[in-house]
């Protein structure tokens, strides 16, 4: 798998919402299939590649729709909602399984130990751009929202919506920022938004028990290599 499978057509050729949702959908499975994949020393070094790829095709992907989106009528730009969530949902589950790395899992990893500390800090550095990102498609949401139909909006959207919601959580855990609790607020906002049409989008939306329970859940190595502590 490379990079080259979301651009395969010319950057002038005009496909279908459909057609990028089952792009994105695929490519979200590709990653499930990387993520639970069991790899042994000997395979480290591919293994650690295909999740560049992965990475570089769903940045490519995501890059894609944004423009795509961009050339579409506000009323029509919820077309695209679906894949962009499972872009940025495969990515945010790529990036968390690879930003977490132990030091004995380092020294056992021989040859590829330097591709695998290059592979966590770009998925570190990503996360973070992740949040903006991510952050951003939320506030699209809601202007479409306001301006529109509720029942046009997919509830596809709300696992990234979650995701990076929980992110935000984890963030304000480990370094207090007042900024990151307002971003996990924001996003809960929009996410319970949704609930008249999606009963599921408000059954934890501000439920702040759960988001704790979500973070204590959560890998502590991630924190450590992601959040410079207080």
């Amino acid at each position: 798998m490379n990079s080259l499978l979301v651009m395969s057509m010319e950057a002038a050729t005009q496909v279908t919402p459909f057609a990028r949702l089952c792009q994105a959908a695929h490519l979200l499975g590709r990653v499930c299939n990387h993520v639970n994949r069991h790899v042994s020393p000997g395979d480290a070094d591919i293994h650690f590649s295909e999740a560049a790829q992965l990475s570089r095709a769903l940045l490519a992907l995501n890059a894609m729709l944004y423009e795509e989106m961009l050339q579409l009528q506000d009323s029509h730009k919820h077309t695209l909602f679906s894949a962009r969530a499972l872009a940025y949902t495969a990515l945010s589950i790529l990036y968390d399984v690879h930003s977490c790395v132990e030091g004995d899992e380092i020294e056992c990893i021989g040859s590829s130990r330097g591709l695998r500390l290059d592979l966590q800090q770009q998925a570190i550095d990503g996360v973070k751009q992740l949040l903006r990102d991510v952050y951003g498609f939320a506030v699209e949401i809601e202007r479409f929202v306001f301006s529109n139909s509720l029942t046009k909006v997919s509830p596809l959207v709300l696992a990234c919506l979650h995701t990076i919601s929980g992110t935000f959580a984890w963030y304000h855990r480990e370094n207090g920022s007042e900024a990151h609790l307002a971003s996990l607020d924001y996003m809960r906002g929009v996410i319970k938004s949704l609930e008249p049409q999606w009963a599921v989008a408000g059954k934890k939306a501000l439920d702040r028990h759960f988001w704790r329970a979500w973070v204590e859940s959560r890998s502590k190595e991630f924190a450590i290599s992601c959040i410079a502590a207080p």
